[in-house]
C-alpha cells in the first residue's frame, strides 16, 4: 500500500505579518499573490495537480475553520488571505463550476452565528474577492439526518445539507492549541458539520472528554477531498481562541485528513499519539498517523518543527486561591469552594 502523501510548503515572509501580530490585519495585494502561488506548490506537490481533484463543472466547497465571532486579530480564524488565495486560486486554475465558502462557529446560536462570524472574521469579504460564487452561512442552511456507518458515538447526526450538496470538499482548518483535543485541525474542523448550540437536547455536548472520538465518527460522513491547513500565523498556549500567535509562514496539503493533522501535529512539537482525534481517528481505520508511514514532500520536517506551548485545560491548581472540584472544558462545569 503506499503511503499517503502530505506537502510542507514554506510561504516566505508575508508584507502584513509585522502589521498582523501588531495587532492590525492589513491585507496587501503581494501577500494574497504569494500565497495562491503557495497553495498552487503545496496542491501540486501533494496530488500532481488540481485537476486530480476537480472535475469539469464540479461545484466545491471549502469548509474553513470559522470557529467564534473573532476578528482576524484574535487569530482563532483562519488567515483572510489564505481564504482569498485558495478561492482565487480555484476560481483561475480548476475547471469548478462554482467556489463555495461555508461553516458554523463552534459556540452555537447565542454567542456564535455564522453570518456575523463570517463578517466579523473578514473572511466573508475575502472570499467575495477572491470570487466565491456563495458564501454559505451553515446554520441558515437545512439540515439532513444521517446514518453514520461505523461510529462509535455518532451514530446518527444532522449534517448541514451544503456538506452534502458539494460535488468536492476543502477542508481548511487553522493550526491551534486546543483546551479539549490538545489541537485543532482537519479532523476537529469537521465539527462544523452539525449544529452546536449550548444548551439544546441534542450535539451540544461535543466539547466534552469524547470530543476526540465525535469528531473522527463526524470524519465518517464524508472525507474530504483536500484537507490544507492555514500555518501562516498559528496559535500556542490557551488555544484554541485565547492563545498567542505564532509566525510559522507554512502551508501543509494532503488528501488524507488524518495524515495532515498527524504532520501538522508534528511540526507542532506534539506526538500524533497525543492527539485524541487523530490517534481515534486512525485506529479506526480513518488514516494512518505515524510519521514514518507517511510521505512528507517539500520541505523537511525537520527544518520547521517547532514546540508550541500547550493549553492548560485543567484549573486544579491553575489560580492561587481557588479551589477547583471538578473541571470540564467547554459547556462542563467548574465546583468552587
Amino acid at each position: 500500500m503506499s503511503k499517503p502523501k502530505v506537502a510542507i510548503v514554506k510561504t516566505g515572509a508575508l508584507k502584513g505579518n509585522p502589521e498582523f501580530l501588531g495587532g492590525k490585519f492589513v491585507r496587501y495585494e503581494e501577500d494574497v499573490a504569494q500565497l495562491k502561488l503557495k497553495i498552487g506548490e503545496a496542491i501540486s506537490l501533494a496530488v500532481g495537480s488540481i485537476d486530480n481533484i476537480v472535475g469539469e463543472g464540479e461545484t466545491v466547497l471549502i469548509k474553513p475553520n470559522l470557529a467564534f465571532q473573532a476578528p482576524p486579530e484574535s487569530f482563532s480564524v483562519v488567515d483572510p488571505r489564505v481564504i482569498e488565495a485558495m478561492v482565487s486560486y480555484l476560481k483561475e486554475n480548476s475547471k469548478a463550476g462554482e467556489v463555495w465558502v461555508g461553516d458554523n462557529p463552534s459556540l452555537g446560536q447565542h454567542v456564535g452565528r455564522s453570518r456575523p462570524a463570517f463578517r466579523m472574521s473578514g473572511m466573508q469579504a475575502a472570499a467575495e474577492r477572491g470570487g466565491a460564487d456563495r458564501v454559505i452561512f451553515f446554520d441558515e442552511e437545512e439540515l439532513v439526518e444521517v446514518q453514520i456507518k461505523g461510529a462509535r458515538l455518532y451514530k446518527q447526526a444532522k449534517i448541514y445539507k451544503p456538506l452534502l450538496d458539494a460535488d468536492r470538499v476543502i477542508n481548511l482548518p487553522k493550526m491551534k492549541t486546543h483546551l479539549a483535543g490538545i489541537v485543532t485541525l482537519g479532523v476537529k474542523n469537521w465539527q462544523g458539520i452539525i449544529p452546536n448550540i449550548h444548551p439544546s437536547g441534542e450535539q451540544q455536548d461535543l466539547h466534552r472528554l469524547d470530543l476526540g472520538q465525535k469528531c473522527a465518527d463526524l470524519l465518517r460522513v464524508r472525507e474530504a477531498d483536500l484537507t490544507l491547513v492555514d500555518a501562516v500565523i498559528g496559535m500556542e498556549g490557551q488555544g484554541p481562541h485565547a492563545g498567542t500567535p505564532v509566525e510559522m509562514n507554512l502551508l501543509i496539503a494532503g488528501a488524507q485528513t488524518v495524515a495532515v493533522d498527524a504532520v501538522a501535529s508534528y511540526v507542532m512539537g506534539f506526538e500524533t499519539v497525543e492527539i485524541p482525534a487523530v490517534r481515534i481517528a486512525a485506529a479506526d481505520g480513518l488514516g494512518v498517523r505515524e510519521i514514518s508511514a507517511i510521505e512528507v514532500v517539500g520541505t523537511p520536517i525537520s527544518d520547521v518543527r517547532t514546540f508550541f506551548k500547550r493549553s492548560m485545560n485543567d484549573p486544579v491548581g491553575l489560580i492561587p486561591g481557588i479551589h477547583a472540584v471538578i473541571q470540564q472544558t467547554c459547556p462542563g462545569s467548574i465546583a468552587l469552594k
